[in-house]
């Protein structure tokens, strides 16, 4: 057996932030801590607390196989849980910046690049007003991979006379949340425009 790999035998500590779930698996979440079978704790790097409740309660069973890291951090690595469970990012706040993945350390050398990213006294800021911007951004229409929504990019364009459909007419990949969102949007925008004429 690999020396850095061990066995999860209980989860020890987690975050207290609020988030609200849905959908699993989620994008969004606590961090935690475990009890490996060394008798050490480990912080988790690659999943969200609420993940890992529900791949328990779905019927993965403790012991769930982790790989060490080093400087205390671990990440879940266990071929009994489905690919899109993990985390393809580490938690930055947890987890130093020399074991995030590459492609993670990229960006913000990018971000600091750009004047983005701020790095001082422990400190970091990001300023996503920095962001930079495709030259003719504006001048097309852009399917958006993230929303699977068909919209000019960077702006809100005013619609006069439409005319609205029922929320399951919009073709969202992401699911209803997005959706409400949209539909809302579309409401808010028709008030303004009848309360204007």
């Amino acid at each position: 057996m690999d020396e850095n790999q061990l066995y999860m035998t209980r989860i020890t500590t987690t975050t207290l932030i609020g988030v609200m779930l849905d959908k699993f698996p989620s994008d969004r979440g606590n961090c935690f801590s475990i009890l490996a079978t060394d008798d050490k704790q480990y912080r988790i790097v690659n999943f969200h607390y609420e993940n890992i409740k529900m791949v328990i309660e779905l019927g993965i069973e403790i012991p769930i196989k982790i790989q060490i890291l080093g400087n205390g951090m671990a990440i879940i690595h266990d071929e009994r849980i489905p690919d899109e469970w993990y985390n393809n990012k580490f938690c930055e706040v947890c987890c130093p910046e020399r074991l995030l993945p590459y492609p993670q350390i990229l960006t913000h050398q990018r971000q600091i690049a750009r004047g983005e990213r701020n790095v001082g006294n422990e400190i970091i800021s990001i300023d996503f007003s920095k962001s930079p911007k495709l030259p003719k951004e504006d001048q097309k229409d852009i399917i958006y991979a993230k929303y699977g929504v068909k919209m000019k990019a960077r702006s809100v364009i005013p619609i006069k006379n439409f005319k609205l459909v029922p929320a399951e007419d919009i073709n969202v990949i992401v699911g209803d949340d997005l959706r409400k969102d949209i539909l809302s949007a579309l409401i808010e925008n028709f008030n303004k425009s009848s309360a204007s004429e």
